[in-house]
């Protein structure tokens, strides 16, 4: 019986799903990568996945669908990356399909035109695709410019005011939110916290919003994080009409604050379910 792979690339984790029309065989879980192929070190974790993912699997696949972080179809990183996956798992590459991660999940929830995706992960984005294909997304800009509401997003703001409240008062004792993160770098001074974030970058800067979830000084940069991303879906609606919505990815579970300030936040009337990669109806 013909199998199907997909695989989930993202910041903080990878996961693939194996199944067939009967339903998944497998499932299992990898290190992170991204789509930045044009970055020698990249590439060189892009291709430790391509091998640990072959690895890992009990059965070859027929077919493969990656949705994969930092990465659009139509970029030649895409084609470098299906190039990749296909040498590793030994396969042609017209078996080998490479997308977003936001697109992987969406199909993996709807069909095209039946909803829209919230997904909020390592960085967050709003997405429906459309019947014929097209797509209307909200966000999903990087943290350059926005991912407001993500995993990210969520350590960068409590990183942002650990240090305000150090600076306007140096000489009182570290607040709660101060040294949950200094337990979770590994230091509290500058200098070890520079090192923490300019060398691990956005994934290391998501990581800390887990610690940061257990401060109730912090809950309500989880409940601004509800509201921006009820943000991205409410312009989903204003575009794409009232649709089902999926919530996509691991950080929607860091805190009940996100869900419930979302759910608050957003247009009356719209169901909700969570969704996850492979879950779904089928997605060739």
């Amino acid at each position: 019986m013909s199998l199907l792979l997909t695989l989930d690339v993202g910041g903080s984790a990878s996961r693939w799903v194996l199944r067939d029309a009967a339903g998944e065989r497998a499932r299992g879980e990898l290190p992170a990568a991204s789509g930045h192929l044009f970055i020698a070190a990249e590439e060189a974790r892009f291709r430790a996945l391509a091998a640990a993912l072959a690895h890992a699997l009990p059965m070859r696949p027929a077919q493969v669908l990656a949705g994969v972080t930092g990465l659009d179809a139509t970029a030649p990183e895409a084609r470098h990356a299906r190039a990749i996956l296909a040498e590793a798992l030994a396969l042609p590459e017209s078996a080998v399909g490479v997308t977003n991660d936001a697109n992987l999940a969406y199909r993996t929830a709807f069909a095209p035109g039946e909803g829209h995706l919230v997904y909020c992960g390592t960085g967050s984005v709003a997405l429906h695709i459309r019947s014929d294909g097209s797509e209307v997304r909200a966000g999903g800009r990087g943290m350059l410019i926005d991912d407001a509401g993500s995993a990210f997003w969520i350590g960068q703001r409590a990183l942002r005011r650990a240090w305000r409240e150090r600076e306007e008062n140096p000489a009182a004792p570290l607040s709660p939110l101060a040294q949950v993160l200094a337990a979770a770098i590994g230091g509290e001074s500058w200098d070890h916290q520079r090192g923490f974030v300019y060398a691990g970058g956005r994934d290391a800067i998501a990581q800390l919003a887990r610690a940061v979830a257990s401060v109730a000084q912090a809950e309500d940069i989880f409940a601004d994080a509800g509201r921006e991303l009820a943000r991205l879906a409410n312009i989903l609606i204003r575009l794409a009409g009232a649709k089902p919505i999926a919530l996509g990815g691991r950080a929607w579970l860091l805190h009940p604050a996100i869900e419930a300030n979302f759910r608050a936040a957003l247009a009356a009337g719209v169901p909700i379910r969570h969704g996850a990669p492979g879950a779904g109806p089928a997605i060739l």
